[in-house]
């Protein structure tokens, strides 16, 4: 459910979830690889531009090849049997096509139960949403609120030889409604990779670099899932 969660001067006291106790051996490799491409990605929105949400309030490419329409999503409680309103029934379509996700985080959890957090809050699907797009034989694609655009080789992105697949990523100005990703002690700082001693402000269309939200890292392991996620 899209709520606006109000933004806190400091970071909530934070338990020991996987973001503070997961095996980090093998994981500093794929960290390490994923921040650079977080900052090629971070030059291509710049240089592709996201599409304007305009009247048309952009899908995703992933969306658009569904078929979806406004009305996928956009149905009335009555239509869903949701019984919380509109945001609960267009949660609820998003678990339609993409089965339950609860999060790998008790405070997360805690803040699903109590109706503050939703597929949407993290996944604004019409303003920063994006991802990645790998398929064999073919460039990766970058995409961004409707727009897309391959990116270029310099960006080093590994051939991928698996099934084609999308990868969503969050931006960190989602996690910025609750979190202070910059701040060392929060948890969410995993999530950015090392920032140099002075660096200046993080730009907020900086993708997450944390894709254990819903499936614990150890978990995936080995998975052609887990190897998407390394590459995006």
């Amino acid at each position: 459910m899209n709520v606006e969660l109000e933004r806190r001067r400091s970071a909530p006291a934070h338990e020991r979830t996987s973001d503070v106790t997961r095996t980090r051996g093998w994981l500093a490799g794929v960290l390490g690889g994923a921040a650079a491409l977080a900052a090629v990605l971070a030059v291509e929105l710049s240089v592709g531009g996201a599409a304007s949400l305009g009247p048309s309030r952009a899908l995703s490419p992933p969306h658009t090849e569904a078929g979806l329409s406004c009305e996928s999503c956009h149905r009335s409680p009555e239509e869903s049997g949701a019984e919380q309103g509109e945001a609960a029934a267009i949660a609820e379509a998003c678990v339609g096509c993409h089965g339950p996700h609860p999060s790998t985080r008790p405070g997360h959890r805690r803040m699903a139960a109590e109706g503050r957090l939703g597929c949407p809050t993290c996944h604004a699907i019409h303003d920063g949403h994006g991802g990645v797009t790998l398929t064999t034989g073919a460039a990766t694609t970058r995409w961004r609120d409707g727009a897309s655009w391959a990116l270029p080789a310099s960006a080093g992105v590994p051939e991928w030889t698996g099934a084609r697949q999308h990868v969503a990523l969050v931006e960190v100005s989602a996690c910025a409604r609750c979190h202070e990703p910059t701040r060392s002690d929060d948890p969410m700082a995993y999530c950015i990779g090392a920032r140099r001693p002075g660096e200046g402000p993080l730009d907020p269309r900086t993708p997450a670099l944390c894709f254990d939200e819903h499936q614990p890292l150890l978990d995936a392991a080995g998975t052609e899932r887990a190897a998407a996620w390394e590459l995006a």
